[in-house]
């Protein structure tokens, strides 16, 4: 069991939930706040047939994700609602939920899988089945302070998958930047099955 899956219950039973935006009692995000998302398509990229996201890196957006990056749990079900709001927004006619993996060394300097974790929760609010098939085949560099190019090399055949995947998917990440990981990702995927791919993030750079 994932060390924030048996920490949110008791985190949750001392701290009532807020919002991740305004921090009104009450849920991770509320009403209002919902309302007040900008959400957008994005550019194309290679291989993926939409991308979606709530807004830029910037931000209460960049400050949420950072605080749930950084193990304040949380924030995770403020920004499984801001995906969620993506997604129905978007109308995707997607079959299933696939997230982009964390690193070993990123899972274990936070005690657990944060695109994992947000595709879980988003898995049950949609009812959509969540797949977790990709996988690194390789150790890759970490993506900060690397440029486009440099990002695209050191993703090139990072990822494999595990077994095959429905035609239409929504391909999960936090922060969308130059696109490099979910190129990378989709290229996978297309290998695997995948006919449509539509990508969504909580922000973008």
């Amino acid at each position: 069991m994932h060390l924030a899956i048996k920490v949110m219950p008791i985190f949750s039973s001392i701290f009532p939930a807020k919002c991740i935006r305004c921090s009104r009692l009450g849920n991770g995000l509320c009403e209002m706040c919902r309302a007040n998302l900008l959400i957008t398509r994005g550019a194309d990229l290679y291989g993926v047939d939409q991308c979606w996201s709530a807004g830029a890196y910037s931000g209460w957006l960049r400050d949420a994700v950072l605080s749930y990056k950084s193990g304040r749990i949380e924030f995770r079900d403020g920004l499984v609602e801001v995906l969620y709001q993506i997604l129905q927004t978007a109308d995707c006619p997607a079959q299933c939920i696939v997230n982009i993996p964390s690193t070993i060394d990123k899972v274990r300097s936070r005690g657990f899988d944060t695109v994992g974790e947000l595709s879980v929760a988003l898995a049950k609010r949609t009812k959509l089945q969540v797949r977790p098939v990709l996988k690194f085949a390789r150790k890759i560099q970490d993506q900060v302070g690397l440029n486009r190019t440099d990002r695209g090399e050191n993703l090139d055949r990072a990822f494999t998958a595990s077994h095959v995947v429905p035609s239409r998917i929504v391909l999960i990440d936090d922060v969308l930047t130059t696109g490099a990981t979910v190129v990378a990702a989709a290229r996978t995927l297309r290998l695997c099955g995948a006919k449509k791919i539509y990508v969504i993030s909580v922000c973008r750079t």
